[in-house]
């Protein structure tokens, strides 16, 4: 997959079903209070603005990474370079210790490379690695985590940034609410298992378990007060899959 850096993307995998559906909870809450709405960030006083005609919606906000058209980079926002605009005590700063807690070098590391085949449009490149910081961010930051991916200049470059304390509550996941686009989800992730053992972590009395019956694999959610539901995966001979549905 061109543009993925590995160990970012599989950390990023633990959690990417519960931050699709958190991403998705966000923009919901900007397209009804905001509609068409701009951004803005204020580094050093860590403000972070949504506003439009309509209003504002504010958060504390502070930059997780930048990704570059030229050259071809991501930029950890725990780098030097960020320093100046950061501050002390930057939530960034946990990246790393994540990482050396789970030998990764490439959370470590202050600028990583990413690659760009002549076919591929950068633009998208870019894009979808700005979700990866933010699905590993979600992984590393906890539950409560939300992130914000944002176009920066004209070329296509973007940051990456940690909301906490949104002026707007954003309603808590259940159960009731995954289950409408959780076939969706599932389509989207790379290791179905890695992805929904990583969602149940991420819901405190949520459980998983998980049943074979030839080509089809049953997996059970359930949540804290016991509603559950069953996601089926129906795999081919090639072991790709071909059918998911809920029940």
């Amino acid at each position: 997959m061109c543009g993925v850096i590995p160990q970012l993307r599989r950390v990023g995998q633990r959690a990417a079903i519960y931050a699709l559906v958190r991403q998705e909870m966000l923009a919901e809450i900007l397209e009804q209070r905001l509609g068409e709405y701009d951004w803005s960030v204020n580094l050093p006083e860590r403000r972070f603005v949504f506003s439009s005609e309509r209003g504002k919606i504010t958060a504390t906000g502070q930059v997780l990474a930048s990704i570059a058209v030229d050259p071809a980079t991501l930029l950890w926002g725990f780098a030097a370079p960020f320093a100046p605009f950061t501050g002390q005590d930057p939530a960034a700063a946990r990246i790393p210790i994540f990482g050396a807690r789970h030998s990764l070098d490439i959370l470590q590391r202050e600028e990583v490379p990413y690659a760009v085949r002549p076919q591929d449009d950068q633009v998208d490149v870019i894009t979808s690695l700005s979700h990866d910081v933010g699905m590993a961010a979600t992984e590393i930051f906890g539950p409560t985590a939300l992130y914000y991916s944002g176009a920066t200049g004209g070329a296509g470059s973007r940051q990456v940034f940690l909301l906490d304390d949104l002026s707007v509550p954003v309603p808590e996941l259940t159960l009731g609410r995954l289950f409408p686009s959780l076939t969706r989800y599932v389509m989207a992730v790379d290791d179905i298992d890695w992805s929904l053992h990583g969602l149940v972590h991420l819901m405190p009395g949520w459980s998983l378990s998980r049943e074979d019956a030839g080509v089809t694999t049953g997996y059970r959610i359930t949540d804290s007060r016991g509603e559950s539901y069953m996601l089926s995966v129906t795999r081919n001979e090639q072991g790709g899959i071909a059918n998911v549905f809920m029940s």
